[in-house]
């Protein structure tokens, strides 16, 4: 296994580049199943939703707390996916998935942008992260 360390920019609005990741895991992976160990995800602002205030925070949380409570759950990639576009902020992430029986992938974040991929030395993951490197969106860390 190998893992690769990286900073991304802008932990205050992260969720939509975690959907990135997430979309790029799926193809690797061909699964839509994900195992999302922890949580921690900031709604948008209420402001910008007037007309649907507290819809967005209410489904955010009931996820977040799902999570919490049953100490990891099976995902499908479209639900995670839409409670990450509610989102702007991902300040904790838990998540693997399947790419065969004894062979995963797993992504962690803390802090809202500090991320770590372990992943198998197959998958050459950095070469899928150029783009990002070279956008300075993310940092390396070597």
């Amino acid at each position: 296994m190998e893992k690769l360390d990286f900073t991304y920019k802008n932990a205050n609005y992260n969720a939509e580049f975690l959907i990135k990741i997430l979309t790029i895991l799926k193809d690797i992976t061909k699964t839509e199943q994900f195992e999302i160990r922890l949580i921690e995800a900031v709604p948008n602002d209420q402001e910008e939703f007037m007309e649907e205030k507290g819809l967005f925070s209410q489904e955010v949380f009931d996820f977040n707390n799902l999570v919490r409570e049953s100490h990891g759950i099976q995902v499908d990639f479209n639900k995670i996916v839409n409670i990450l576009k509610q989102c702007r902020t991902v300040w904790e992430f838990s998540m693997s998935a399947a790419i065969s029986d004894n062979e995963w992938i797993k992504v962690n974040l803390i802090e809202g942008d500090l991320f770590t991929i372990v992943h198998n030395e197959d998958n050459n993951i950095k070469s899928l992260f150029a783009n990002f490197i070279n956008n300075n969106e993310i940092i390396i860390e070597e």
